[in-house]
């Protein structure tokens, strides 16, 4: 039995399929092995990979109901179910905590609260504030370059400009809406960038709300557009994901003008 045991972070679909390539070349004929994943914390409300390479998913939930139900009265493994169980309610009460909180930042005052910040809270946020949105499965969570990260999966946009490719997505990363732009560096100039830019922020200039925000012109793979900040502290999940969608809604079709 090979298990893959996660907390906060997710395999990608290389690690599972080099742990179940190193078992499996073990193998002979007469034998067999059981591939299990585990997301025992904040792993569980973010994105895993679609191939698992053989490995059974058990989320947070699956694990205590399983092995929560199993009759073993071994100290070690009930306070290790209790544990569990208190990530359970780590997850429905980030907002509750959140509201009640001196600032977002205060690490103390999260850490006093069972929290391991700022990802795997930000995490537990992002899951409750994705309950609001009409489509719910369409919103990814992950961390992006160590930034926690809720993509619109479905907003991935490609383009060409000069017969160049190129792609727009959206993200929230931390607190703040982003409209993006993916490049090939080495087919797509800074000043090419530029203009893709300009004409995007264009359009979002006339048609969105005074929350927009341009960003800083800098020149990389993945490159910020336009933003829109907001204060979960302050502001209601309901409210914030009902002007997300309306700024999308408004603005993603008119970029297949650009």
């Amino acid at each position: 039995m090979v298990i893959e045991m996660k907390v906060d972070s997710i395999p990608t679909k290389e690690q599972l399929k080099g742990i179940f390539e190193k078992f499996n070349r073990k193998l002979d004929e007469s034998s067999q092995a059981y591939y299990l994943l585990f997301l025992l914390g904040s792993s569980h409300v973010c994105k895993f990979p679609k191939d698992t390479h053989g490995f059974n998913v058990i989320t947070l939930d699956k694990a205590i109901d399983i092995l929560g139900s199993l009759n073993i009265d071994e100290r070690l493994f009930r306070e290790w179910i209790d544990s569990l169980k208190r990530e359970k309610e780590k997850k429905h009460n980030a907002v509750n905590y959140l509201k009640s909180s001196p600032n977002l930042w205060d690490r103390a005052y999260w850490k006093e609260h069972g929290y391991r910040t700022p990802l795997p809270y930000f995490y537990y946020l992002y899951n409750e504030l994705k309950q609001n949105f009409t489509k719910i499965k369409e919103w990814d969570i992950y961390s992006g370059n160590n930034n926690p990260v809720m993509n619109w999966e479905k907003g991935w946009l490609a383009k060409t400009y000069l017969s160049k490719e190129y792609r727009f997505y959206w993200e929230f990363n931390y607190e703040t809406l982003y409209l993006k732009v993916e490049i090939n560096k080495q087919n797509v100039s800074r000043d090419d960038l530029l203009t893709i830019k300009e004409k995007v922020r264009k359009i979002c200039r006339s048609n969105s709300t005074p929350r927009w925000e341009g960003t800083r012109n800098s020149y990389g793979t993945y490159s910020s557009i336009c933003k829109w900040p907001f204060s979960f502290t302050k502001e209601d999940f309901r409210e914030i994901a009902k002007e997300t969608e309306a700024i999308i809604s408004r603005i993603h079709p008119l970029l297949n003008s650009v």
